[in-house]
């Protein structure tokens, strides 16, 4: 699962459109617009095929955090590099 909040910050923080990110999970792009809104409930399918799919372009979930639930990105490490976090507060 997924929470609008945490599809918002990981869209955000890939630069995806709610139309590209829409293609590439096969949800039309008002309904990810609307469920972000919290005005929209999508399926469990659709919830994991969004999770599934920021998770494989480098975004981490938090689901247990003081701060609450949200979203992470993790890029790649850059060679000879340490690893580096960037994140989106709630």
């Amino acid at each position: 699962m997924i929470t609008p909040t945490q599809c918002h910050q990981a869209r955000r923080m890939l630069g995806w459109s709610f139309d590209e990110l829409g293609l590439f999970v096969c949800v039309r792009a008002i309904h990810i617009s609307q469920f972000e809104a919290g005005r929209l409930d999508l399926s469990p399918s659709q919830q994991g095929a969004l999770r599934r799919m920021f998770e494989a372009a480098g975004v981490m979930f938090v689901d247990a955090h003081p701060a609450g639930r949200g979203a992470i990105f993790r890029p790649p490490p850059a060679p000879g590099g340490s690893e580096t976090y960037a994140s989106l507060a709630r």
